[in-house]
């Protein structure tokens, strides 16, 4: 009796688990275009929200400049990342270890 009223009950489960999950699947993509729709509405009138649009031209800044410098930074990874003597032997650490290490000493 229990097994035929546990697979009553599931299958009388499914349809609203499948009407949850369509429902969470739009709630998500309608936040997302709530977000996006309100950060383009703050950088196009200032006033609406002054410190986020502030922050969003400042952000905007430092993208352009990485863009524009991207050599310089490319250079910076490399050299942090790098082996010391320049040779290919493997490391006794890993990359990310190696730039804690030098920030460190």
């Amino acid at each position: 009796m229990d097994y035929i009223r546990k697979a009553q009950d599931r299958h009388r489960e499914e349809p609203a688990v499948k009407r949850s999950d369509w429902a969470r699947r739009w709630a998500r993509t309608v936040l997302a275009l709530l977000i996006f729709t309100s950060l383009y509405g703050i950088w196009q009138d200032r006033a609406l929200a002054p410190p986020v649009h502030d922050g969003m031209h400042r952000m905007a800044g430092h993208i352009m400049y990485a863009v524009e410098h991207s050599d310089d930074l490319r250079g910076f990874v490399k050299q942090t990342f790098s082996s010391p003597s320049g040779s290919s032997v493997q490391q006794e650490f890993d990359p990310i270890t190696r730039w804690l290490l030098k920030w460190t000493s």
